[in-house]
């Protein structure tokens, strides 16, 4: 259970519409879906697919040649951010019900410390009272708030109220009376208005998230105390005199279990991994970079997001206040936007780690891995090795590069193609084609990881070298084209369409998804007694309907009994409706009201993306 990076780490709650901060650098942003296609002729200089076209594509030429005119642009400090995160008032709210919910179930049952004290009383002398057993029996948050700040975060609680109960015993003797006289009972103590506040700070220290505890205060206006048991109504007003002292135990017990909570949501937040690994190869860089960003509405913050090598770095940290992200759609919990650097380290650490090599020797069309195949195509190569088996040796020359554009992502991939005839034990390499395969790229998210799927665009291709005469690339390049399509596209497509992972940690969101428990929350008319959002349902009581009836399947617990249950987003099955006195239509409108309103809480997996430059 996290405050902050709960909402990050739990809640990628339908993507998040967000827009690049002013920082010249290109980004992409959820949520969004790839552009349409035009459909243009097959021209045997540039070999273009009819499905995939695009009316523009980028100048890789010029691209690759910035990028090797200026190689830093291709090593980024370690200092600075890829990846920023902006946290709305929404994903706020419900990091705030997630801490509450916690606290609440701490603070419930909670013993309190005995109190013993001596009432001097005139005409009786002194009286010895023993208050034990002090328990909370109910504690409820009415009404709760969380207001960022530019430098803190307040979460304020209101109408708060709760119910203890205790035993208490008095005994007392005086010299007049040589008999001792005690008495025994139970009390009810009843909280009438209390209020807590609790300030929290947020800082960057060495590359991980620090939270403290600014303020935590408990006050209490006022208590009343029933007794109950012997003679209680003589001693009424004894126990009157001890109202300050149980007021205090109350909000100590309060505040200490409050400040419990928030340090070890701060030790959770600093214990929070730097590196993510992905493979044996690579790792995410999740350090935490500059300070974070607060307002009035939300909560931003930045991390490195480059993909690293499996080994310990040493970083460098700077101080900025400008906003990383901004989220236009106020549903929205969370929202994250992705530089263009993240994807090019990728691709550089693993063209570094010479991970981008493959011969093929099978293929599904397995006759062009015969030299009778490009009879007609290459005939030199037939002439010199009939009716020999060959293997294609693909590696690439470069590392890919991509480019980050309204709706889409461009990418382009540079290769050197060599082929090799296979004459008896020998290997012989017969001709160098280079290649530029550029693509364009839908991306999702599925669970916590980031994948994608690549479709092929454009094939440009030129010849290197050549033992065969010279080749016609025209002729070559539809052979070409459709040993890409069949073989390297579906192998790149496996990997990259597992994923990598996001700063999330997926067992920590449906742990705190599952302690979500709101009480007295009003929706548009209708009293919400409870909401219990657990793994996989959403329990609501709702005492107007009296009934029960759910979307989805309905456990056979909840049928006849005084609750609504529900347990999808699915209006297609109501558990006897016409028996609670509403018709169908008024429950399926507070269906709708309740899913728009509350459900934004439950788990969600984006489907779309989508870029801005």
């Amino acid at each position: 259970m996290i405050l902050v990076t709960a909402s990050l780490l739990f809640l990628l709650d339908r993507g998040g519409a967000v827009k690049a901060g002013e920082r010249g650098r290109t980004v992409m942003k959820f949520e969004a879906t790839t552009g349409g296609d035009e459909c243009v002729d097959v021209t045997p200089v540039n070999f273009r697919s009819r499905c995939y076209a695009k009316t523009q594509s980028p100048n890789w030429g010029d691209a690759r040649e910035e990028k090797r005119r200026r190689p830093e642009a291709c090593h980024p400090c370690a200092d600075q951010s890829f990846i920023s995160v902006l946290i709305t008032q929404n994903g706020l709210d419900f990091a705030k019900n997630l801490l509450l919910t916690k606290a609440i179930s701490k603070i419930n049952l909670t013993p309190l410390s005995k109190i013993d004290s001596v009432v001097n009383i005139p005409l009786i002398g002194k009286v010895h009272v023993v208050l034990s057993d002090i328990k909370i029996n109910r504690f409820d948050v009415g009404l709760s708030q969380v207001i960022p700040r530019a430098t803190s975060i307040i979460i304020d609680g209101s109408d708060v109220t709760c119910d203890l109960g205790m035993k208490w015993h008095y005994s007392y003797g005086s010299p007049r009376i040589p008999i001792s006289v005690s008495d025994t009972g139970t009390a009810a103590i009843g909280v009438d208005g209390m209020e807590m506040v609790v300030t929290l700070g947020l800082d960057i220290q060495e590359g991980s998230m620090k939270l403290s505890k600014i303020k935590c205060n408990c006050h209490i206006h006022d208590i009343t105390v029933d007794l109950d048991g012997g003679a209680s109504w003589l001693y009424q007003g004894i126990l009157d005199a001890f109202k300050e002292e149980i007021v205090l135990a109350v909000e100590k017990a309060i505040t200490k279990i409050l400040s419990t909570e928030i340090s070890k949501l701060g030790l959770l937040l600093q214990s929070l991994p730097k590196e993510i690994p992905v493979d044996h190869v690579a790792s995410l860089n999740v350090t935490f970079v500059n300070s974070p960003f607060l307002n009035d509405r939300s909560l931003g913050f930045e991390i490195n997001g480059l993909f690293v090598e499996n080994r310990n770095e040493t970083y460098s940290y700077a101080n900025s206040l400008q906003p990383p992200v901004h989220c236009s759609d106020p549903s929205k919990m969370i929202g994250i936007a992705l530089d263009e650097a993240v994807f090019r380290s990728a691709f550089a650490l693993y063209y570094n780690a010479m991970f981008m090599h493959w011969i093929v020797d099978k293929i599904p069309q397995q006759s062009l891995l015969n030299t009778s195949g490009w009879r007609f195509i290459v005939p030199e190569l037939y002439k010199k090795f009939p009716n020999e088996n060959m293997n294609l040796n693909l590696s690439l020359s470069d590392a890919p590069d991509v480019q980050i554009s309204l709706q889409q992502i461009d990418a382009a991939v540079y290769a050197d193609l060599v082929i090799n005839v296979l004459h008896r034990s020998d290997t012989i390499p017969v001709a160098c084609i280079s290649l530029v395969i550029t693509g364009m790229s839908t991306v999702q998210i599925t669970e916590n990881n980031l994948s994608a799927h690549l479709k092929m665009d454009d094939l440009t291709m030129s010849l290197k070298w050549s033992k065969i005469g010279p080749l016609h690339m025209f002729l070559i390049q539809p052979v070409m084209w459709t040993i890409i399509e069949t073989v390297f596209l579906p192998y790149v497509n496996a990997r990259i369409g597992v994923g990598f992972p996001l700063p999330i940690v997926k067992q920590e969101y449906r742990k705190a998804r599952a302690e979500v428990i709101r009480k007295g929350t009003g929706l548009e008319g209708y009293n919400i007694e409870g909401i219990s959002i657990g793994g996989h349902e959403t329990c609501v009581i709702i005492p107007e309907f009296k009934c029960a009836f759910d979307i989805g399947r309905c456990p056979p617990r909840a049928v006849g009994m005084n609750f609504l249950f529900i347990t999808h987003a699915h209006l297609d099955h109501i558990v006897n409706p016409h028996h609670c006195g509403h018709d169908v239509g008024s429950i399926r409108m507070f269906i709708l009201k309740y899913h728009q309103c509350v459900l934004g809480i439950k788990e969600r997996r984006a489907s779309k993306f989508s870029v801005l430059a």
